[in-house]
């Protein structure tokens, strides 16, 4: 009986401490992250991917300075940038690789002009998410 009681106690205890995006199916645990959240952006998780998305491409596009001696449409090169969105919501370079050194400091720059976003979260508590972003020239 005191199995029964501790077991069913358990139970209800874990119920009332759910976690949005957690889920529990037989012996399955899944937690599903919410995406980072542009300012601005609202809706369910597609939603707001779909809005970062957006967002981030036109970020890109509106604050990219190609450097002196450069010009667009004679660059035929492509730098990839790595960064997370940290658990404070900032940008965060992790790698930069191929073009030239002008190029991959504009590419650096442009992601560090990121605002700061609601960062992604995983049973409540903020995490970084990690992307890569190609810039084709």
């Amino acid at each position: 009986m005191k199995k029964l009681l501790c077991i069913a106690a358990f139970m209800v205890a874990g119920i009332s401490f759910a976690q949005d995006g957690v889920t529990i199916k037989g012996n399955t645990l899944t937690i599903k992250p919410t995406p980072p959240t542009w300012p601005g952006c609202e809706g369910n998780d597609d939603e707001l991917r779909a809005c970062f998305s957006e967002k981030l491409s036109k970020h890109v596009s509106t604050n990219f300075k190609f450097p002196e001696g450069y010009k667009q449409g004679d660059v035929k090169e492509k730098v990839v940038v790595e960064f997370l969105i940290n658990t404070s919501g900032e940008p965060q370079i992790l790698k930069v690789s191929g073009g030239t050194k002008a190029l991959q400091e504009e590419a650096t720059r442009n992601i560090m002009l990121l605002p700061k976003m609601i960062p992604s979260k995983a049973a409540g508590k903020a995490r970084a998410t990690k992307y890569t972003m190609p810039f084709t020239f």
